[in-house]
């Protein structure tokens, strides 16, 4: 039976039900599906990002590093790697912090770890173990089964214009 779970969420499935499945838990279920779906809404006027520019420090000094700046980020134990073309920023949040800060700021979530601005992506190919990665002018950001889906779709809404920070 679990086995059919792991095929069902490589093939993109937002939630997988056994029976017997409770209200409770088919409801839960609608919601992610419901989440995925897009808004019908009017847009609205932007909110403003207090995550424009986060801040490094180094040796008592805060340096902020703008986002437009940074290709990837890393997620590494309690703090995250910004990679910047100047260098290699470690900052104190996590990645789920950042992921959601950005996530129509044209960042988009590679893997578990990894956050990579859909503009510093060249290319997607699969390196010599057969994993598919993303190619930027840093180096290859790890992109995993789970997440490869949701980034060839930004990347085409991207290249369509439809993603209005790429």
């Amino acid at each position: 039976m679990d086995e059919h779970a792991a095929d069902a969420y490589d093939l993109g499935a937002v939630d997988y039900l056994r029976k017997p499945a409770s209200p409770d838990r088919v409801a839960a279920a609608l919601r992610r599906v419901i989440r995925t779906l897009p808004s019908t809404e009017p847009a609205r006027s932007p909110v403003p990002d207090s995550l424009t520019a986060i801040p490094v420090e180094t040796r008592g000094r805060t340096r902020y590093i703008k986002r437009r700046e940074i290709v990837f980020v890393e997620a590494c134990r309690d703090t995250v790697k910004l990679h910047t073309f100047s260098g290699i920023h470690p900052a104190r949040m996590s990645i789920s912090q950042l992921a959601e800060a950005w996530e129509d700021t044209g960042f988009v979530r590679t893997h578990r770890s990894f956050l990579a601005a859909l503009g510093s992506i060249t290319e997607l190919r699969s390196d010599p173990t057969g994993s598919l990665v993303a190619h930027t002018g840093l180096g290859d950001v790890p992109i995993s089964r789970r997440h490869a889906r949701a980034v060839r779709e930004r990347l085409i809404r991207a290249a369509n214009k439809e993603d209005p920070e790429y």
